[in-house]
């Protein structure tokens, strides 16, 4: 008898450990599953941020080489109003030229 309950008591205390080990397995997988998602959550967020950047650097290049095409024009028409002598209308276009380079050179575009 004795040793029937002694049997009964070491399958119970297997089946608890048994029943703990599975307790824990489920613990650390639903664990494991959080890390993946965060994880993954946290490098779509990287590659957004990394997609709005170059958006950003090339909107930013864009200006640029708008702002350069437009003082290319304002030297052409500068040199044209020189030779034609009018000195009022090549003075108004360096004015104007000179301004864009000024806010160009100020702007944020520069800075990363």
């Amino acid at each position: 008898m004795r040793r029937e309950e002694e049997r009964i008591r070491a399958m119970t205390a297997e089946a608890l450990a048994l029943k703990a080990q599975e307790k824990q397995a489920q613990i650390e997988t639903a664990i494991a599953k959080s890390k993946m998602a965060m994880t993954t959550n946290l490098v779509t967020d990287l590659f957004v941020q990394a997609r709005e950047k170059i958006k950003q650097t090339a909107a930013q290049r864009d200006v640029i080489v708008q702002i350069g095409r437009t003082v290319e024009v304002l030297d052409t028409a500068v040199e044209e109003a020189r030779r034609a002598g009018d000195e009022p209308l090549r003075q108004r276009l360096a004015a104007n030229r000179d301004a864009l380079r000024a806010s160009a050179l100020n702007t944020s575009l520069w800075k990363d």
